[in-house]
């Protein structure tokens, strides 16, 4: 994947080690297959997007949250959730994945 900067359009980025705790924006669950043989041992999931304490905006996997409509509902519920980096591995790649504090 390439990205670039959204302000000057760089492909030119530095390195940034980040905290890896952040807030609760949005959170979705998924009762679709596994989109990649890979996944198949994570879903269903919950989908979450988190904005870091750093400032910028990701996606990951919300884990400790059943991908359930009544869990769903008691996330959405809450206000002000905060999230810390729990990485999940596959056999071939780790998985950014968040988890409530």
């Amino acid at each position: 994947m390439t990205t670039c900067c959204d302000d000057c359009g760089s492909f030119t980025y530095e390195e940034v080690r980040l905290a890896g705790r952040g807030v609760l924006l949005f959170a979705s669950h998924t009762t679709a297959p596994a989109s990649h043989p890979r996944f198949v041992g994570l879903a269903p999931y919950v989908l979450s997007h988190v904005l870091l304490d750093e400032g910028i905006a990701t996606q990951g996997v919300l884990t400790g949250v059943d991908p359930t409509p009544d869990a769903m509902e008691d996330l959405y519920e809450r206000r002000d959730v905060l999230v810390e980096l729990d990485v999940l591995r596959t056999a071939d790649l780790p998985v950014i994945a968040f988890r409530i504090r």
